[in-house]
């Protein structure tokens, strides 16, 4: 029981880590086409 309850906390992370990680690259990808406009302007 309490090793399922630590399961879920591990898949709460994960999900919470990976759904960061998307934040991060989708503002990483804002500023590289960002950068590519003032560079190519």
């Amino acid at each position: 029981m309490h090793f399922l309850l630590d399961n879920d906390l591990v898949l709460i992370h994960v999900r919470e880590l990976s759904s960061a990680l998307v934040v991060c690259m989708i503002a990483l990808g804002f500023n590289f086409l960002i950068g590519l406009g003032i560079l190519v302007i």
